[in-house]
């Protein structure tokens, strides 16, 4: 599968192995994703943000179910 990563500090596109949920897991597809404004800073990926060195951020993220164990 085609996966958005976040390595070595830049988000990347790659081929990943297709994940198979473990006991008390769910596999999702994500439908839609975002963050907000401050949150881009915190990445790095907008200005520099009060939070430039954190990583604590909260991702909105809307998805149906395709598979739980």
């Amino acid at each position: 599968m085609r996966a958005a990563i976040f390595r070595n500090g830049d988000f990347v596109v790659d081929d990943i192995k297709d994940p198979t949920p473990s006991e008390g897991q769910v596999l999702v597809k994500s439908l839609s994703y975002g963050i907000c404004g401050s949150e881009g800073a915190t990445m790095g990926m907008v200005g520099s943000g009060s939070h430039a060195s954190t990583l604590d951020w909260s991702p909105r993220l809307i998805a149906t179910i395709l598979q739980y164990a």
